[in-house]
């Protein structure tokens, strides 16, 4: 099984695998790219969610009338 979206959360677990290899030897720079580009993804994952949300409530409140 494949895609982007699996491609690219393999890629996410190998990036922060390679992260936890490296022990104390870890690059501050490294790590700033690593939550910078977790906070993007969280980011999109929220304004998926959110935008999920208000679709379901306005379909409910549809439903209704």
């Amino acid at each position: 099984m494949s895609g982007p979206g699996i491609d690219y959360f393999a890629a996410e677990q190998r990036s922060m695998m390679e992260l936890e290899a490296q022990g104390d030897e870890v690059n501050g720079e490294q790590v700033r790219e690593a939550v910078e580009r977790k906070k993007v993804v969280e980011s999109g994952k929220a304004v998926l969610a959110g935008a999920a949300f208000a679709m379901g409530v306005v379909g409910l409140w549809g439903d209704g009338a």
